[in-house]
């Protein structure tokens, strides 16, 4: 997931008029440029950091909730936002 926001920002950077300033190590710096490039909205941004403080090492303890099962959500999630991430940058690209 972050591998892949950080090819969109730096795919959104390419194309844009103005040099980005954003640090693509950063996972903050990438969600806030897409933000700001109008790549994601306000609430997607919310969305994708979500998943990724879900997806982090010891961001999440699961109650009464097998191990395996909050793998097979957390996976769930990561994929799906990068289905999202990849649609719209496709979707934004075509119009």
């Amino acid at each position: 997931l972050e591998t892949l926001a950080a090819d969109v920002a730096a795919d959104v950077a390419s194309r844009a008029q103005v040099p980005a300033t954003y640090n693509p190590s950063k996972w903050g710096e990438v969600l806030a440029f897409l933000r700001t490039s109008g790549e994601v909205t306000p609430e997607e941004e919310k969305g994708l950091a979500g998943v990724f403080g879900f997806l982090s090492p010891g961001a999440h303890r699961p109650v009464g909730i097998p191990e395996d099962q909050m793998t097979r959500l957390g996976r769930s999630f990561a994929l799906n936002m990068c289905w999202f991430l990849l649609q719209n940058r496709i979707a934004r690209c075509s119009s």
